[in-house]
Protein backbone atom coordinates (compact mmCIF):
# COMPACT_ATOMS: atom_id res chain seq x y z
CA UNK A 1 0.00 0.00 0.00
CA UNK A 2 1.16 3.50 -0.66
CA UNK A 3 1.40 5.16 2.75
CA UNK A 4 -1.72 3.64 4.32
CA UNK A 5 -2.82 7.18 5.13
CA UNK A 6 -0.92 6.78 8.35
CA UNK A 7 -1.49 10.31 9.56
CA UNK A 8 -4.96 10.85 8.17
CA UNK A 9 -7.59 11.71 10.73
CA UNK A 10 -8.99 8.23 11.03
CA UNK A 11 -10.11 6.79 14.32
CA UNK A 12 -8.95 3.26 13.49
CA UNK A 13 -5.37 4.34 12.71
CA UNK A 14 -5.27 6.61 15.73
CA UNK A 15 -6.56 3.84 18.00
CA UNK A 16 -3.91 1.36 16.83
CA UNK A 17 -1.14 3.96 17.08
CA UNK A 18 -2.35 5.16 20.47
CA UNK A 19 -2.41 1.59 21.83
CA UNK A 20 1.07 0.99 20.42
CA UNK A 21 2.48 4.17 21.96
CA UNK A 22 0.90 3.34 25.32
CA UNK A 23 2.31 -0.20 25.20
CA UNK A 24 5.80 1.02 24.31
CA UNK A 25 5.78 3.41 27.28
CA UNK A 26 5.05 0.56 29.66
CA UNK A 27 7.79 -1.60 28.10
CA UNK A 28 10.83 0.65 28.22
CA UNK A 29 9.77 3.54 26.01
CA UNK A 30 11.69 2.73 22.81
CA UNK A 31 8.90 2.76 20.24
CA UNK A 32 10.86 1.28 17.34
CA UNK A 33 12.20 -1.60 19.44
CA UNK A 34 8.70 -2.26 20.76
CA UNK A 35 7.22 -2.27 17.25
CA UNK A 36 9.92 -4.65 16.03
CA UNK A 37 9.29 -6.92 19.00
CA UNK A 38 5.55 -6.86 18.36
CA UNK A 39 6.11 -7.75 14.71
CA UNK A 40 8.36 -10.67 15.63
CA UNK A 41 6.33 -12.07 18.53
CA UNK A 42 2.93 -10.81 19.61
CA UNK A 43 1.26 -10.02 16.32
CA UNK A 44 2.46 -13.14 14.60
CA UNK A 45 0.88 -15.23 17.33
CA UNK A 46 -2.38 -13.30 17.03
CA UNK A 47 -2.14 -11.63 20.43
CA UNK A 48 -2.92 -7.94 20.08
CA UNK A 49 -2.55 -5.64 23.06
CA UNK A 50 -5.87 -5.11 24.81
CA UNK A 51 -7.54 -7.47 22.34
CA UNK A 52 -6.84 -10.98 23.54
CA UNK A 53 -10.40 -12.02 24.41
CA UNK A 54 -13.19 -12.63 21.91
CA UNK A 55 -15.53 -10.15 23.58
CA UNK A 56 -12.95 -7.35 23.34
CA UNK A 57 -12.15 -8.24 19.74
CA UNK A 58 -15.87 -8.24 18.93
CA UNK A 59 -16.36 -4.79 20.48
CA UNK A 60 -13.34 -3.42 18.61
CA UNK A 61 -14.53 -4.97 15.36
CA UNK A 62 -18.04 -3.53 15.71
CA UNK A 63 -16.73 -0.08 16.57
CA UNK A 64 -14.31 0.09 13.60
CA UNK A 65 -16.04 -2.26 11.17
CA UNK A 66 -16.43 0.18 8.28
CA UNK A 67 -12.85 1.42 8.62
CA UNK A 68 -11.56 -2.16 8.80
CA UNK A 69 -13.39 -2.97 5.57
CA UNK A 70 -12.08 0.18 3.85
CA UNK A 71 -8.58 -0.79 4.93
CA UNK A 72 -9.02 -4.37 3.74
CA UNK A 73 -10.51 -3.37 0.37
CA UNK A 74 -7.66 -0.94 -0.27
CA UNK A 75 -5.06 -3.55 0.70
CA UNK A 76 -6.60 -6.27 -1.47
CA UNK A 77 -6.90 -3.83 -4.37
CA UNK A 78 -3.29 -2.68 -4.04
CA UNK A 79 -1.86 -6.18 -3.71
CA UNK A 80 -4.19 -8.06 -6.06
CA UNK A 81 -4.73 -10.72 -3.39
CA UNK A 82 -8.02 -12.32 -2.49
CA UNK A 83 -9.20 -12.64 1.07
CA UNK A 84 -8.71 -16.39 0.81
CA UNK A 85 -5.10 -15.97 -0.29
CA UNK A 86 -4.49 -13.38 2.42
CA UNK A 87 -5.62 -15.59 5.30
CA UNK A 88 -5.08 -19.06 3.80
CA UNK A 89 -6.93 -21.76 5.66
CA UNK A 90 -7.53 -19.54 8.69
CA UNK A 91 -10.42 -17.71 6.94
CA UNK A 92 -13.78 -19.42 7.38
CA UNK A 93 -15.20 -19.31 3.84
CA UNK A 94 -18.66 -20.14 5.22
CA UNK A 95 -18.59 -16.73 6.97
CA UNK A 96 -17.56 -14.27 4.21
CA UNK A 97 -19.11 -11.28 6.00
CA UNK A 98 -17.27 -11.99 9.26
CA UNK A 99 -20.30 -12.49 11.47
CA UNK A 100 -18.36 -14.99 13.60
CA UNK A 101 -15.61 -14.07 16.02
CA UNK A 102 -12.89 -16.10 14.27
CA UNK A 103 -13.03 -14.05 11.05
CA UNK A 104 -13.51 -10.84 13.02
CA UNK A 105 -10.35 -11.64 14.96
CA UNK A 106 -8.39 -12.24 11.76
CA UNK A 107 -9.47 -8.87 10.40
CA UNK A 108 -8.65 -7.00 13.61
CA UNK A 109 -5.23 -8.66 13.92
CA UNK A 110 -4.51 -8.02 10.23
CA UNK A 111 -5.24 -4.30 10.64
CA UNK A 112 -3.01 -4.07 13.70
CA UNK A 113 -0.19 -5.91 11.94
CA UNK A 114 -0.33 -3.73 8.82
CA UNK A 115 -0.60 -0.41 10.64
CA UNK A 116 2.20 -1.21 13.09
CA UNK A 117 4.40 -2.49 10.25
CA UNK A 118 3.97 0.76 8.32
CA UNK A 119 4.50 2.78 11.49
CA UNK A 120 7.76 0.99 12.27
CA UNK A 121 8.95 1.52 8.69
CA UNK A 122 8.08 5.21 8.90
CA UNK A 123 9.93 5.65 12.17
CA UNK A 124 13.00 3.75 10.96
CA UNK A 125 13.10 5.64 7.65
CA UNK A 126 12.37 9.12 9.00
CA UNK A 127 14.20 8.66 12.32
CA UNK A 128 11.29 10.19 14.22
CA UNK A 129 11.34 10.16 17.97
CA UNK A 130 8.16 9.35 19.87
CA UNK A 131 7.34 12.98 20.91
CA UNK A 132 7.60 14.16 17.29
CA UNK A 133 5.44 11.28 16.17
CA UNK A 134 2.80 12.01 18.82
CA UNK A 135 2.73 15.66 17.78
CA UNK A 136 2.41 14.78 14.09
CA UNK A 137 -0.38 12.25 14.68
CA UNK A 138 -2.11 14.37 17.29
CA UNK A 139 -2.67 11.45 19.62
CA UNK A 140 -2.64 12.01 23.33
CA UNK A 141 -1.41 9.00 25.23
Amino acid sequence: MKDLKLFEVNSLYKRVIKDTLRDSKTHGGNLLEWLNYKQEHDLVSGAVARLTYHNKIGKFYKRYKSEIYEFLIEYLSDTGKTIGALFDDRWDGRDPLAFNSSNQGLLVWFVYERITKVLSGYIAEEKHETPVLIEKIGVLV
